[in-house]
């Protein structure tokens, strides 16, 4: 459960009901303490978070927790001063030590642009937060919604809810066309009347608040904020039990302009692509859809290269400064061990980098990733990645990536 979200409406606090049994397991980091953050947004109080940041030392390692994930950051102590860096994302957050466990600061993050700055504030805690205090309970209840967002369209919500005594944490994640919103945790709080999600990860920061129906458990004057200053509203409709409601098939979203059968790329009539199976990711560094797919071609690349497979990752960066672009390719290698060629190929605008792939009707999402058979036709094409936090979701999109890599392999 997330405390600060009861403060983003101006409810009280519920720190009182936090020694509840956990939702979600949370490994054991002696010497290191429970910290709730907040980066500050428009309009309301901020963005919540938790972390678990070393007792003692000036260097070491720090985790961010959303949900299930826990991701490892640089941790640096210097006096008062600590600094957490996802040099993966070119991302910090700097703090300052402001007493009774308090800490205040900014997170930096390089975008299109330029470098944006969040406040941040945050509080260590006696105890872990609900969601991963020491006791198990029951299975959660789990619901699906049809959920339709003001600018961004159609999307599928995916949402637990862990009754827990005193409190009901939440965890899921929300699938959109272009991809998911990665491990959401938050609250069902006001008496079962409200709902808060957030995530933050070093490269985006996502709150999601709405009122549920008592009825019909609907979702309704939702707002999603992401980063600093963008909002836009949703709605989303409770499934019935074995109700269907599906996204496009992210197979169909991305195709060949007529007449094209190849990508068109030069570098694909060069070795070590030539005459072999290969799959071209058109990726960047700063997605962390893209991060998430990069374990799996890890994994598709080592079983399958010693039969020919080849992979060529298409790097469209935030900006056009070609050192950094090349540091942050490096870093993004060796976080997923990925040992095949990343090419910088542009910047991150959808529509410019459309133009250095013509034979592609578009790019709409990032990741894209397309098989091409080892005499250089393109078999497949999919537009955007389903992470982990999509369970059921992502496992299916594993298995399509394998089959489709394995014809590419066979068919030479």
């Amino acid at each position: 459960m997330r405390a600060m979200l009861v403060a983003l409406v101006g409810l009280l606090s519920l720190g009182e009901a936090l020694h509840a049994k956990p939702a979600v397991e949370a490994k054991e980091r002696p010497g290191y303490s429970w910290h709730e953050f907040s980066l500050d947004i428009d309009g309301v109080s901020g963005i919540p978070f938790y972390a678990r940041l070393p007792d003692s030392g000036d260097d070491g390692v720090a985790y961010i927790q959303n949900a299930q994930e826990e991701t490892p950051v640089e941790f640096a102590r210097d006096g008062d001063s600590i600094t957490l860096r996802f040099p993966h994302y070119d991302s910090t957050i700097a703090l300052e030590e402001a007493g009774l466990g308090k800490l205040e600061g900014a997170w930096t993050r390089m975008r299109p642009s330029g470098v944006t700055t969040m406040a941040v504030r945050g509080q260590r805690l006696d105890t872990a937060p609900s969601l991963y205090s020491e006791d198990a309970e029951d299975e959660p209840e789990r619901a699906r919604y049809a959920m339709s967002f003001e600018k961004s369209g159609e999307a599928v919500g995916l949402i637990d809810v862990h009754h827990m005594p005193g409190v009901e944490g939440a965890t899921g994640t929300i699938l959109t066309p272009t991809g998911d919103y990665r491990f959401l945790s938050g609250a069902v709080f006001q008496y079962g009347r409200k709902l808060g999600l957030s995530v933050f990860d070093g490269a985006h920061a996502f709150l999601f608040i709405a009122d549920i129906d008592p009825d019909t458990g609907d979702l309704a004057n939702g707002h999603f904020y992401s980063g600093a200053h963008w909002h836009e509203t949703f709605t989303a409709r409770r499934l019935a039990e074995g109700e269907e409601f599906e996204l496009p098939d992210p197979f169909s979203e991305v195709s060949l302009v007529p007449g094209e059968t190849r990508l068109g790329l030069p570098r694909l009539s060069e070795p070590p692509y030539a005459g072999n199976p290969t799959i071209v990711q058109i990726m960047g560094t700063w997605c962390p859809n893209c991060h998430d797919e990069a374990p799996a071609l890890v994994d598709l690349y080592e079983e399958h290269h010693d039969d020919g497979l080849q992979i060529l990752s298409l790097c469209y960066e935030y900006t056009d400064d070609a050192e950094r672009s090349r540091r942050q390719i490096e870093r993004f290698k060796e976080r997923h061990g990925a040992t095949w060629e990343f090419a910088l190929a542009g910047t991150s605008d959808k529509s410019k980098a459309a133009t250095t792939l013509p034979a592609l009707d578009a790019i709409k999402a990032y990741p894209t990733t397309i098989w091409i058979n080892p005499d250089g036709t393109v078999r497949a094409i999919h537009s955007g990645f389903s992470g982990p936090a999509t369970g059921e979701r992502h496992e299916e999109t594993l298995r399509a990536f394998e089959r489709l890599t394995r014809e590419i392999v066979e068919a030479r």
